[in-house]
């Protein structure tokens, strides 16, 4: 039985934080057609000086902005010159935390499947004997049922690939915080692995990786996609430009109305010429 570890949506640099608050490592994965199309987001949530604790109530977050000594835009562009081709980095920067984001999208599950392993590493992937990802679709009335059987630990790993290089970096990260006489934060100490989500149609999964005594093995999720190929909102080729299911009902309207029109201006060229 594989161990879990932590989640896989991972290249948020976010994560390099820790120390007071260690970063907080998610993930989100979108399926919006019964061949597993959809989109992936992987998160690392990072408090910024002075934020309020989350844990201890009246405390704030101290010194969080030292593990970046040239601050967190170099680790982002490290990010992007450093994820493959066709993968986004972003950051949201808001007034108390940074949010570092990689995110893909993927047109079946053959494809999602593709994607994950290049972004984690191919070594790492057969090092670790990381599981495809399978998806089973039920033909059902109205459209499919379907659910996805995912290895726990794609999470963790993909992080891992990239943050191990980020913490190894001293112009990206400083374990030390600015002070060379102090104990370096442990890599395993500055991120925690918090949540795994699937969206399968309208129904939402979440699984949590840090509850105390627990071990997660594999993330097991389903929902119904309605025929057509895309829930509400979800574009079925995975493409970042979301399905509205207004579009046939326009262009419809639209030729009825010409339509319409047409009959109207015959009519009266018909009796104009009667005349």
């Amino acid at each position: 039985m594989k161990k879990i570890g932590l989640v896989i949506m991972a290249v948020l640099l976010v994560w390099l934080l820790s120390g007071c608050y260690a970063a907080q490592v998610t993930s989100e994965l979108n399926i919006t057609s019964p061949t597993g199309a959809g989109t992936k987001t992987i998160a690392a949530e990072v408090l910024k000086d002075e934020a309020d604790h989350p844990t201890d109530a009246g405390q704030k977050v101290t010194d969080n902005s030292k593990f970046f000594p040239n601050g967190v835009e170099p680790v982002v562009q490290w990010l992007k010159d450093n994820v493959p081709e066709g993968f986004t980095v972003d950051l949201i920067d808001k007034s108390d935390r940074w949010i570092f984001t990689i995110s893909y999208s993927f047109t079946d599950i053959n494809d999602y499947n593709a994607k994950s392993k290049l972004l984690m590493g191919a070594d790492r992937w057969e090092k670790e004997e990381v599981a495809d990802t399978v998806l089973t679709a039920e033909a059902v009335d109205g459209g499919h049922n379907v659910s996805i059987k995912e290895d726990a630990r794609m999470l963790e790993l993909t992080f891992l690939k990239y943050f191990e290089q980020i913490y190894n970096n001293p112009d990206l990260f400083d374990p030390k915080k600015g002070d060379p006489n102090s104990d370096p934060t442990t890599l395993n100490d500055t991120f925690n692995v918090v949540n795994i989500r699937v969206d399968i149609g309208s129904n939402v999964t979440d699984v949590k990786m840090n509850e105390e005594g627990k071990t997660v093995i594999d993330i097991d999720a389903s929902g119904f996609i309605p025929e057509g190929g895309a829930a509400a909102g979800g574009a079925s080729d995975g493409s970042s430009n979301p399905a509205t299911g207004d579009r046939g009902i326009a262009l419809y309207v639209t030729l009825a109305t010409a339509s319409l029109a047409a009959i109207v201006w015959l009519a009266v060229r018909r009796k104009k010429s009667a005349a």
